[in-house]
């Protein structure tokens, strides 16, 4: 006499099916991810930085615009053209900008977060900075991918990049 499954255990064989198989595509993606987390971070400071460099251009730009000033209130956009913030900066005599608090110890780092408009909390995970103060108010920065430091920016509030 042939034995016949009932209902209830083709109903867990099935289940126990499905479950290796997400487990499995699971594992696929987590490798996948991980495989490749080196090459997407370095594209994300890389676009970080391009977005640093753009916007300070554009601070820039507009402090020529409104005729030179000591100070620039810069207004950050959502994507569909909302402001979002802004944000006063100390503007050098070339036009470069700064921010209040020159003596923090991590000035690079609030600069960085402040010109990009993100949190600094979020800014540190990815950037490791390096400042070096120089004669007449200068501030130099040095900003580099956390994850490698062979990529790096250098911007100095005097000068610029």
């Amino acid at each position: 006499m042939a034995m016949t499954p009932n209902n209830s255990s083709v109903g867990l064989f099935r289940l126990i099916i499905v479950i290796i198989l997400m487990l499995l595509i699971i594992i696929f993606v987590m490798k996948a991810y991980f495989n490749n987390k080196p090459i997407v971070d370095a594209v994300n400071f890389e676009m970080e930085q391009r977005n640093f460099t753009h916007t300070l251009s554009l601070i820039k730009a507009q402090w020529l615009l409104e005729g030179r000033q000591s100070e620039v209130e810069f207004v950050f956009f959502e994507q569909h053209g909302e402001v979002k913030n802004s944000q006063i900066f100390k503007v050098s005599n070339l036009g470069w900008p700064s921010i209040n608090n020159t003596k923090q110890s991590k000035y690079c780092l609030v600069l960085w977060a402040t010109v990009i408009n993100v949190e600094v909390n979020e800014a540190s995970v990815r950037v490791l900075t390096r400042a070096n103060h120089h004669k007449n108010g200068d501030i130099e920065c040095q900003i580099c991918d956390a994850t490698s430091s062979a990529s790096c920016l250098t911007y100095s509030t005097l000068s610029g990049i």
